[in-house]
């Protein structure tokens, strides 16, 4: 056994454990191409899983509610939803 090498008792098997590069860098400094004016608040208001139920809302720089809905199903399908509608939101107001 390698010292890369940890046994996983829940898999029962190796899995190979590599720190990073010293090279790596890990922090992004790149500059932001647009005005982030609109944010996306994600809430889960029940359920799991597939049957999980989202209610996002769009916040301006202010903090008020610009638009709201609700999603069911994943995380990332629900966020999906809601940057659609910052998108067309954005769009339309010609920012």
């Amino acid at each position: 056994m390698t010292r890369w090498m940890r046994w996983n008792p829940a898999f029962q098997g190796f899995f190979f454990v590599r720190p990073l590069p010293p090279r790596a860098n890990l922090s992004h400094n790149a500059p932001m191409t647009q005005d982030n004016t609109l944010q996306i608040k994600l809430r889960l208001k029940g359920g799991s899983g597939p049957n999980a139920n989202w209610h996002w809302e769009i916040l301006d720089a202010a903090g008020k509610v610009v638009k709201s809905g609700s999603a069911v199903g994943p995380e990332h399908k629900a966020f999906a939803t809601a940057r659609i509608a910052k998108e067309k939101l954005e769009q339309s107001s010609g920012r």
